[in-house]
Parts: C-alpha cells; sequence; structure tokens
C-alpha cells in the first residue's frame, strides 16, 4: 500500500469562504474573512491529511482513501457544543475544501506508481453513486493499517466524518487516466458545484444539537400496549417519542442528529445532492437514524420491537421525500413540486428492510414544496380544522413557514429569515447552551443578563437578542433605523463578561442581521393575512411554535416588529407541534381522513414571486 502524508497544500480561502457565503453581505464577507484567518492556524495543526493507494494488479482495481484524521472531526463538533456556529461552520468549510484541494492533487502525485506497474486508470467508481455504498467497506479493508484511527459503520460510513474513499478501475491502456472526480455526481463534499452551504438550524430545534443522541422519561405512566411511535423528522434533528396504551401517552423521548446533515445542512444542498445521484445514501442514512431511535426506545422501554403496532413520521418535504426515496428534481427548480402529497403507507419491512416488526408505517404529506408534512400535522395539532374563527401558525427559523385559517380556508407560505434567530451570523451568537444570554433588562446601572442555567455568559442566543434589541430601542441607543448611537459603533455595546473577564458585545452588523431574520416574519404575516382577506384585529389566535418561540419575550417580540402589536394577547407558544401531531394522528383512529380534509382546504402563497414583497420586507426591516 502506498501511503501519502507530505503534502503542500495551500488551502485555497476564496474557495472555503464561497461554501459558506451564500447570498451574504460584503461586510459579511470581511468578518468571514477575519474568522477564516483567525482559525487557520488550528485548522493546520489539527489535520492529518494522508492519502492511501492500496493496488490490486489481478483484478485492475485501486482503493483509495483520503482523510484529514480525527482530531478536526473532535474539533468542529466541540465548537458546535460549546455554541461557536461559526467556527464550527468555517472550520467544516476548511476540511471539505482541503478534501477537495487532495483530491485534485493526488492524480499528480499517482501518475509514477501507475506508470510503475504499467496500467492506466480507465474510470473512478464512488460508492453511494456508481456503485452501491457497501462498496466501503471493501475500500476499507483494503487500505486499514494495525493501530488505525478511521472505522468504519454498520451504516457503512466512514469515520472519522472527513474521510472518503472510491475505486479506481484500471487497464492496460497506459495512455488513459480517469481519475478526476465528477462534481457533478459528488455526494461527499459540499461543493459549490452543488449548491453554498446555508447555515440553517431547524426552527423547532432552536439548540445547537451535538452528535450523539439523548433518551429521558415521559410521564411515569405504566407501560401497557399497544405501542406507537411518533417521529418529528427534522433537518438538523431528529425528535421520537414512545406512545403507551390505548391514550397513546407519551412515555419515552429520543432525539439525535439527522446524519443527512453531513451531506449539506440546509434542505437546498440535499436537493443538489439526491438530483445529483446522492438520494439512496441519503435515504439510507435516513432510514437508519430513524430505526436506531426506535431500537433505542424499545430497549430503554424495555419491550420489543414486535410490540410496536404503528409508527407516524412527519417532516418538511424534502427530508421526508429523502426518506421515501422519491425523486427530488421537482423541488429543485419552480414551482418546487413535490412527489406526492397524500399519506404514504408501508409495511415496516418495506420502510425499513427489516424484517423484525409488522408495525405500520405512516409519513405525513406535505401541502407544496416548501411547506410539509411538519406543518400539516401543527395545523392538526391546533384544530384548524374545527376552527371557527381565522388563527394563525408560525414556526419561526431559519425558514418562517405560516398558515392562517379556519375549517374552511387555509393559506400557508414559508419566508427565508436567516439563521439570525438561533444564533448564526451573530458575533457572540450561540444556541441554547448552557450559559447562553437568554434574556436582557436594562436597568439604571447596566444590564440584568438571564442566562441558561443560570451559568456563566457565554454568548448571545436568538431569544437574547430580541430582548437586547428591544431594551436597546426603549432607551434609544437604538433608532427605529437599527442604528447604534456612535457611541457604540466601533466597540458595540456591552452586554455582559464571560468567565475570562471578556465583553459579550452586541454590533452593528448583529443588529442588521436581526433586522434581516424579522422583517421575513414580519412581510410574511403581512401579506398573509392581506391575501386571506382579514386584518390583525380579526385574527383570533396565533400559534408560534418552535422552540425559538416557546422561549420568546412575545411583548419584546412586538416592540422590535416581529409580530404586529394587534397580536399582543392572542399569542400562544405552543412547542414542537410537529412531533405532537403526530402523537394526536396515532391516538385519534379517525385523524387520517380529518388531515386529508384539512389539506384540501390549504393552499400555498409564494410570497417570493409577489411584487409586493420586497416593498413589505424593506417596511418591516425598521424597529
Amino acid at each position: 500500500m502506498e501511503v501519502y502524508q507530505k503534502l503542500n497544500i495551500q488551502l485555497n480561502k476564496q474557495a472555503v469562504l464561497e461554501r459558506l457565503e451564500g447570498n451574504k453581505t460584503k461586510t459579511l464577507s470581511k468578518e468571514l474573512g477575519s474568522e477564516y484567518e483567525k482559525l487557520l492556524p488550528d485548522f493546520l495543526h489539527w489535520i492529518q491529511p494522508e492519502y492511501r493507494v492500496e493496488v490490486e494488479r489481478r483484478q485492475k482495481k485501486a482503493y483509495v482513501l483520503l482523510t484529514l484524521g480525527p482530531e478536526i472531526t473532535e474539533k468542529i463538533e466541540l465548537q458546535m457544543q460549546e455554541g461557536n456556529v461559526m467556527a464550527s461552520l468555517m472550520l467544516d468549510a476548511m476540511a471539505d475544501t482541503y478534501l477537495f484541494q487532495m483530491d485534485r492533487e493526488l492524480p499528480e502525485l499517482t501518475k509514477e506508481l501507475f506508470a510503475e506497474i504499467k496500467l492506466g486508470v480507465e474510470k473512478r467508481l464512488e460508492p453511494g453513486v456508481d456503485i452501491e455504498l457497501k462498496e466501503q467497506r471493501s475500500i476499507y479493508e483494503k487500505v486499514k493499517k494495525e493501530q488505525d484511527f478511521i472505522h468504519i459503520t454498520k451504516g457503512y460510513m466512514f469515520e472519522p466524518v472527513k474521510t472518503f474513499g472510491y475505486i479506481l478501475q484500471l487497464t492496460e491502456d497506459r495512455q488513459l487516466f480517469r481519475m478526476q472526480h465528477d462534481c457533478s455526481k459528488c455526494n461527499n463534499l459540499q461543493c459549490k458545484m452543488r449548491g453554498k452551504i446555508q447555515m440553517e438550524m431547524k426552527a423547532d430545534s432552536f439548540s445547537v444539537i451535538t452528535a450523539g443522541t439523548t433518551i429521558s422519561n415521559g410521564k411515569d405512566e405504566k407501560l401497557q400496549p399497544p405501542y406507537q411511535i411518533a417521529v418529528d423528522l427534522g433537518t438538523t434533528t431528529i425528535a421520537m417519542q414512545l406512545l403507551s396504551g390505548e391514550q397513546a401517552v407519551p412515555v419515552k423521548t429520543y432525539t439525535a442528529v439527522n446524519s443527512c446533515r453531513r451531506f449539506g445542512a440546509d434542505v437546498v444542498t440535499r436537493i443538489q445532492n439526491a438530483v445529483n445521484g446522492g438520494l439512496l445514501t441519503l435515504q439510507k442514512l435516513s432510514k437508519e437514524d430513524i430505526l436506531g431511535g426506535i431500537h433505542a426506545l424499545c430497549r430503554e422501554a424495555g419491550i420489543t420491537l414486535q410490540e410496536i403496532t404503528r409508527i407516524g413520521i412527519a417532516g418538511n418535504t424534502t427530508v421526508s421525500q429523502i426518506l421515501l426515496g422519491k425523486d427530488l428534481k421537482g423541488l429543485a427548480s419552480y414551482p418546487f413540486t413535490p412527489s406526492y402529497h397524500s399519506f404514504e403507507k408501508l409495511t415496516f419491512a418495506q420502510m425499513f428492510d427489516n424484517q423484525e416488526s409488522e408495525a405500520e408505517v405512516i409519513v405525513f404529506p406535505p401541502i407544496s414544496g416548501f411547506v410539509g408534512g411538519d406543518i400539516v400535522a401543527g395545523l392538526f395539532q391546533c384544530g384548524y380544522l374545527e376552527r371557527k374563527r381565522t388563527a394563525m401558525l408560525i414556526d419561526i427559523g431559519t425558514n418562517g413557514e405560516m398558515a392562517i385559517g379556519d375549517g374552511e380556508k387555509i393559506l400557508c407560505t414559508s419566508v427565508a429569515a436567516g439563521p439570525a434567530f438561533e444564533g448564526g451570523g451573530l458575533r457572540y451568537g450561540v444556541g441554547s447552551i448552557s450559559g447562553a444570554i437568554s434574556s436582557f433588562e436594562l436597568q439604571e446601572h447596566g444590564g440584568k443578563v438571564t442566562t441558561i442555567h443560570d451559568a456563566v455568559p457565554v454568548g448571545i442566543c436568538g431569544t437574547g437578542m430580541v430582548d437586547i434589541l428591544s431594551e436597546l430601542k426603549d432607551k434609544r441607543i437604538l433608532n427605529r433605523d437599527g442604528n447604534l448611537s456612535e457611541r457604540y459603533l466601533e466597540q458595540g455595546y456591552q452586554v455582559a463578561k464571560n468567565q475570562q473577564g471578556k465583553s459579550i458585545c452586541v454590533y452593528q452588523q448583529d443588529i442588521r442581521e436581526l433586522q434581516l431574520a424579522k422583517a421575513a416574519i414580519g412581510a410574511g404575516i403581512e401579506l398573509l393575512v392581506k391575501y386571506y382577506g382579514k386584518t390583525y384585529r380579526e385574527i383570533s389566535e396565533v400559534f408560534v411554535a418552535g422552540g425559538f418561540g416557546y422561549r420568546m419575550n412575545i411583548r419584546k417580540a412586538v416592540n422590535i416588529g416581529i409580530f404586529p402589536r394587534e397580536f399582543l394577547g392572542k399569542i400562544k407558544t405552543v412547542g414542537n407541534t410537529s412531533l405532537a401531531g403526530v402523537e394526536s394522528f396515532l391516538r385519534n383512529r379517525e385523524a387520517e381522513e380529518k388531515i386529508s380534509r384539512l389539506m384540501a382546504s390549504a393552499t400555498e402563497v409564494v410570497l417570493a414571486k409577489t411584487e409586493e414583497f420586497e416593498k413589505v420586507y424593506v417596511h418591516h426591516l425598521k424597529l
């Protein structure tokens, strides 16, 4: 086996930033550049780049593996755990870019090797695209070393994550050297050809979720059959509950990271990945994630898989179609059409390729390409079918999904809000981790902060930012245009100090990020209410879903314009309505017919295609 470790690769800064930027402003580009320069020395220290090439001359095959070693993956996960979202995403983009550059360099390094054995390269075969994913085990078996840090999972995935491999089909024709990677088929790296990384965190998973799983006890009800499982399949996280008895009481809860995240943090990248040949790989990961959760819940409850009777699953349109293995081409371009529109019912064996259970698996249908089964479940949970008066459901996050209606007619839409509500894109932004500043009050002698778990401050989460902007606006430190007073333009406004005594500040650019996010939500609400033919005052109730809404100070959110003032006194924070809606579905045998009627009354409004949206959006930038 040939092993190459001494590499002379200069990381392409521009390529890294292009992976992260999307449609960001020049100001943010400058901040990303500074973050890159700050992390580069540590990044180069943490990586252990290595090529391994094993040639099987008789088979005319070469097994190739590239890795950056285990430490960089650990550092990426650690940054995310500590709430350093930008640093985690930057390191992830740097690692992917470096791997891509390694792959581009390898043909030149191996030319001498193939010339020596007098063989050419006929074609490159990539697991999960050109050959079955399980061939990754063959690669692993061929190139593993004693005392190796590389492992292969039961799902045929390499660990550490920043590792990938492929097989070269060799030929007697030494003139052929087709070793180069085909970007259009890539399912390993989030390359520019398949869409830029978006800093998306699922709205109903406001906290930063780390790799791994958690299981917690639910109510202290005595476990009794029948047993059912409700699943909220999120873009970033998966939440599951084991339900016990005829009343379907939640007794065990399971949460885990969606493994598909390694192939794109956002739905746009995953759609492109699936369309370009990665669908089977993504589907396999989704199935394994859910099946793993089912096994864990059964173990914890002390029951067998055979005792599970039904499993209900709701997710956005993209993740649901990936799970079902349906063609995603309709979601890749306007008018963004889903591949299915009604409940998908499968046997356990059909869904999971597993004969251990006879449970029925039911996947919720979407309303449209951007309004998925998770919103359908939320509408059902909030009782829209029985409503005589008009209500709104608003799920706030990177994508703000919302619906307005009653038992006769529902309009729904989705708006792109950006990552600020989850702490993304903010200088000291963090998720809902211990020490995150979650509320803020400006008093006579300075600011009073409240942190999660009452820990020492480490950063500011989304709800904290809402409070800070509201307080600064009331004290006229911030004007309606979102401009900080001149005194704080350079050094920012100090909110607290961390354990090391370093200031945690809010800067002008942080305020701009939250303005962009809240303007999208505000514009979406205004236009959806208008198109429905109602006024704000005619809305009877407003359900705010997701973890962010659950923790938000409603009065302060209204004060900075996230919601109209007419909504005060009408807003109810309702948590994860997707998971709760699946639970309600499983405990109600008439639910399927009711949801079908509910969906028949629902219509999507594509706000991005309206002339009014930009004008209204600009108006809602004001605080």
